[in-house]
C-alpha cells in the first residue's frame, strides 16, 4: 500500500512539472506570435497605432531643438492575412510639431535598416527609408524615398509611386502634432533590382532626423547632416512583424490584430488542463486495488 501511494504521488510530482514546462512553453508562444496591425501612414492618425508597442526610445533633450528631438519609435508590419505587406514606421519628437520647417528648408526622418545584421548599416545593400518635408519654394512636394545605405555618397534613391500633392501616400507628419508616420512596401525591400540581400527577415533598425540640403544645380551632391540620432541597433523581423530574435512560423497569426493571439493560447492551456487530469485519474485508477 505505500509503495501504490508513493508512486501516486511521484507521478503525480513529475505530471505537475511537466505541466508547468508546458505553460512555460504556451507562454514563450505567445511572445513570439505574428503580430500584424493594420497602418495606415496617409490618414492624418495615430489610432491605428494604439495597439503597438513603442520599439525604441532616445533620451530627452540630447538634442536642443525640440522639434528634431526623437523620444520614442514605433515599428509595425502590416499583412495580407500572413504575408508581410508594409513596413511601417513612427516616431515622436519631443515637442510638436514634428520636424518643424523654417522657410525653405527641408526636413527628414529615416528608418535606417541593417539588412544583413552585421552591425554596420551604412552598406550599400542596406536601406535608408526616409520621409521628406520641403518648405523650399522651388523644392520638391513631401516625398517619402527608399535609399540604398550609402547614400548620399553614393548609392542610389528612388521616390515611392503615389507620393506627391496634396501629400504622399506612403508618409505623413500627422497634423500640427509631435508624430511622424511613413511606410515602405515590403516588395520594395532587397531583393530588389538594386541588391540581391534579403531585407524581408531578420533586420536591425534605428532612426533619425537630419538637415538636407538640396544643390540648385543638380550635378552637386545632396548633403545629408544627422541631428539626432537612436541607438542601439535594434533586430525586428520584418516577416513577423515583432521586435524578436526568435521566430515561430508555425503559430503565425492569420489576423491583423495581435490581441486575438489570446484565445489560441487560452485553447492550448484549457487542453493541457485537460491532458493532465486524465493523466492523473488514469494513474490513481491503475493503481487501485482490485475489488
Amino acid at each position: 500500500m505505500f509503495s501504490q501511494t508513493h508512486d501516486f504521488k511521484r507521478a503525480l510530482r513529475i505530471s505537475f512539472i511537466t505541466l508547468n514546462v508546458l505553460f512555460a512553453v504556451l507562454a514563450t508562444v505567445s511572445v513570439v506570435l505574428a503580430a500584424f496591425y493594420p497602418i495606415n501612414t496617409d490618414d492624418n492618425s495615430t489610432a491605428d497605432w494604439s495597439g503597438v508597442p513603442v520599439f525604441q526610445t532616445d533620451p530627452a533633450s540630447d538634442v536642443i531643438t525640440g522639434t528634431e528631438d526623437i523620444i520614442n519609435a514605433w515599428v509595425a508590419t502590416s499583412a495580407v492575412t500572413t504575408t508581410a505587406s508594409s513596413l511601417n514606421f513612427m516616431i515622436e519628437t519631443r515637442t510638436a510639431p514634428a520636424l518643424n520647417l523654417p522657410s525653405n528648408s527641408t526636413r527628414a526622418v529615416t528608418a535606417i535598416i541593417d539588412c544583413d545584421r552585421d552591425g554596420l548599416d551604412n552598406e550599400v545593400h542596406d536601406r535608408k527609408i526616409s520621409y521628406s518635408l520641403s518648405n523650399r519654394s522651388n523644392g520638391p512636394n513631401d516625398q517619402t524615398l527608399v535609399c540604398q545605405g550609402t547614400y548620399p555618397a553614393s548609392g542610389q534613391c528612388f521616390i515611392l509611386p503615389g507620393t506627391g500633392s496634396p501629400g504622399p501616400e506612403f508618409g505623413e507628419r500627422v497634423g500640427s502634432t509631435a508624430f511622424v508616420e511613413w511606410g515602405v512596401p515590403v516588395n520594395e525591400l532587397p531583393p530588389d533590382d538594386m541588391d540581391t540581400n534579403n531585407c524581408r527577415g531578420l533586420v536591425d533598425i534605428r532612426f533619425a532626423i537630419s538637415h538636407v540640403i538640396i544643390p540648385t544645380l543638380p550635378w552637386n551632391p545632396v548633403t545629408i547632416t544627422f541631428v539626432d540620432q537612436t541607438t542601439p541597433l535594434q533586430v525586428f523581423n520584418v516577416a513577423g512583424g515583432v521586435p524578436t530574435r526568435v521566430t515561430l512560423s508555425s503559430f503565425q497569426s492569420a489576423n491583423d490584430n495581435a490581441g486575438n493571439r489570446q484565445p489560441l493560447i487560452l485553447t492550448l492551456a484549457m487542453v493541457a488542463m485537460v491532458l493532465w487530469f486524465g493523466v492523473v485519474i488514469f494513474i490513481r485508477r491503475r493503481d487501485e486495488p482490485a475489488r
